[in-house]
């Protein structure tokens, strides 16, 4: 859990990837009484060489107002692939 600054400061994940399956990052928000709220954020595509992305998670923090978050990645695999790989590395969490 992350308690994270929601007046309009810069916050961004950073992460390499590799995958062979279209994958989504997103924010989930935890509130005083429980509650949760999922903000997906960006959907990533299949790569086969590694990639850094950079994604501003600011906006959603700010309109979430939660009392801490979580990063969260989700993936469906299709049923005509029998295997599926996600790989991330390196994943930095930014904000001033």
């Amino acid at each position: 859990l992350f308690d994270l600054p929601v007046r309009d400061s810069p916050i961004w994940l950073e992460l390499h990837f590799k995958t062979d399956l279209q994958f989504t990052v997103g924010v989930v928000g935890t509130f005083v009484n429980g509650n949760q709220q999922f903000a997906p954020k960006l959907t990533l595509t299949p790569r086969e060489d590694w990639r850094k992305v950079y994604v501003n998670i600011g906006p959603e923090v700010q309109s979430l107002q939660a009392r801490d978050y979580q990063i969260y990645f989700t993936a469906t695999k299709p049923n005509e692939m029998e295997t599926a790989t996600i790989l991330l590395d390196n994943i930095k969490l930014l904000h001033f």
